[in-house]
């Protein structure tokens, strides 16, 4: 028997939640993240404050994090130039899922404050809600 893995779950849930929604006559408000929505300031308040990570661990952390861009290309002769990111982790490394980890670990009670429901796996959470199109 090959069970379902968590993101096939995690998929099947949110489906479920969408068409239940639908079929009350509401509507569905999907706040997702991931990686690429980090905020770099608050990610060091975070590291700093929360996990007392400071001094020169804590300069390395922004260093990690700093003068990063990222280029686009279409084919071989479009190119789109480089654009400094202000937000989100590098991905490929193993600090990554650490970093976000950190970034991310009190979501579900935040999304629990709030009447969301959520799914958070990974790299990437997401909360949604449903409510009258009324409102």
């Amino acid at each position: 028997m090959c069970l379902p893995s968590v993101s096939e779950t995690a998929i099947v849930r949110i489906l479920n939640d969408m068409i239940g929604v639908m079929d009350k006559g509401r509507v569905l408000l999907d706040l997702s993240a991931a990686f690429d929505t980090v905020d770099h300031s608050i990610l060091t308040t975070v590291t700093k404050k929360r996990f007392g990570v400071d001094g020169s661990a804590l300069g390395w952390v922004t260093d990690f994090l700093s003068d990063r861009s990222q280029t686009v290309r279409t084919g071989k002769a479009n190119y789109y130039g480089d654009a400094m990111l202000q937000f989100g982790v590098p991905q490929g490394s193993v600090l990554d899922p650490i970093i976000f980890i950190q970034y991310a670990e009190d979501v579900a009670e935040l999304f629990s404050q709030h009447g969301l429901h959520h799914h958070v796996f990974a790299d990437d959470m997401q909360g949604h809600c449903s409510g009258r199109p009324v409102d």
